[in-house]
């Protein structure tokens, strides 16, 4: 389930994705309860089945941004300056934050030049690809219990 919808193994975030995309699903410990839909095919009067659904992901980590952009959320806060509301802030510092965030900019600008010079958009910020499966015969059952 965790590669399926690109979320860690936590059973809540779990739910909380398939319940967001309008799936009704329940757990039963190990177990994920929820309606599925895959295709079962004959094929020369043998019977094939296809989940195009479920597939295995790499994950690409990216690079740590903030240790790369010298970050220190003290120095931004001090920077911004101004005075925090309840859902305002007034009196902000915009020259001092603008400089600050261009010195921000200009570390990770040098950081990707010098080190990832040719480098995707995935090694950069992470990411995922799926992993090509080659199959060397079509298959006949899906790789998971069915409950009807």
């Amino acid at each position: 389930m965790q590669h399926w919808l690109s979320v860690d193994g936590s059973e809540t975030q779990i739910l909380q994705v398939l319940y967001n995309g309008g799936i009704n699903a329940g757990t039963y410990q190990s177990n994920c309860r929820m309606d599925r839909v895959w295709v079962r095919a004959v094929i020369d009067g043998n019977s094939y089945v296809f989940d195009p659904a479920f597939k295995t992901y790499k994950a690409t980590s990216g690079i740590n941004l903030s240790d790369t952009m010298e970050y220190d959320r003290s120095s931004l806060l001090s920077a911004a300056g101004g005075t925090l509301g309840t859902d305002y802030i007034a009196g902000m510092n915009e020259t001092s934050l603008n400089n600050l965030l261009t010195t921000y900019s200009g570390h990770l600008s040098a950081f990707i030049r010098d080190n990832y010079p040719n480098a995707s958009m995935e090694e950069i910020i992470g990411g995922r690809e799926i992993v090509p499966e080659y199959l060397d015969e079509l298959p006949t059952s899906v790789g998971f219990t069915i409950y009807s």
